[in-house]
């Protein structure tokens, strides 16, 4: 017998941003944070995760829901870099 489960949290805050998992970098000892885009650059924004499931991460601090958050290539980056937006399919 085998089955799978999915957990879907509530928001703590109501002012909180859900983001992928996969795009916030850093955990532990290390302050965790996302890149975004701005004025055609990459910048790296510090950010206090409030919960995470594995699949999306709550984000109560450092991030505006205006914000463009880079989803790949992180290890490419560094703050400054210039980047091109493209849009998908």
């Amino acid at each position: 017998m085998h089955g799978s489960v999915t957990i879907h949290f509530k928001k703590r805050f109501a002012d909180a941003l859900l983001v992928p998992s996969s795009c916030v970098i850093g955990s532990g000892l290390k302050r965790p944070w996302v890149y975004v885009v701005r004025d055609g650059e990459a910048h790296r924004l510090g950010v206090e995760v409030a919960a995470d499931n594995g699949t999306q991460a709550e984000i109560s601090k450092g991030i505006k829901a205006s914000d463009l958050i880079i989803s790949n290539n992180h290890n490419k980056l560094t703050d400054g870099t210039p980047v091109k937006v493209e849009k998908g399919p």
